[in-house]
């Protein structure tokens, strides 16, 4: 004969009661994390540098505060701000990139190098060094390899496998 215990299902946990309640939140919280780590940081890269700016010249200079100093105005806003928004532009865009490439390739740990582009990159930097004439006629490269290594990393890519 049975005992009474056995045949009973397990009393519910306070994490099993809860979790139908957590699920949308489960499924916004590496979203919301992502956004407030990237809010954090643009906050630090513009109040940090030669010189540290306090949160309220900041909050002045891009509110338009006429008592907020006019070096920390054009500190914020003529140097700060452009390199910080281009620089999360960039990341934004590296990281579709990737995204995109994966995808394309149907292969989750898909990288540049999976495509050459590496090697072709580098082929073309180590090719010796040539002077590079600009539009300018008094001013050339005379290391040309950041200039020709982009060129070779999208020949090689463009090469059909």
């Amino acid at each position: 004969m049975r005992r009474r215990d056995e045949t009973q299902a397990p009393a519910p946990t306070l994490a099993s009661a809860l979790a139908p309640a957590c699920a949308p939140f489960r499924a916004i919280a590496p979203g919301l994390t992502l956004a407030l780590s990237l809010a954090a940081v643009f906050a630090a890269s513009l109040a940090l540098g030669d010189r540290a700016l306090p949160a309220a010249e900041i909050l002045g200079a891009l509110t338009g505060d006429r008592t907020t100093s006019p070096a920390s105005a054009m500190i914020v806003l003529d140097l700060r701000l452009p390199r910080a928004a281009l620089a999360a532009l960039a990341g934004a865009a590296l990281g579709l990139a990737g995204t995109i490439a994966q995808t394309v390739m149907r292969n989750p740990l898909a990288e540049p190098g999976l495509l050459g582009v590496n090697a072709g990159a580098a082929v073309a930097a180590l090719a010796p060094p040539r002077r590079v004439k600009t539009s300018s006629p008094t001013k050339s490269i005379s290391n040309p390899s950041e200039v020709v290594a982009p060129g070779g990393a999208r020949s090689s890519a463009s090469v059909p496998r």
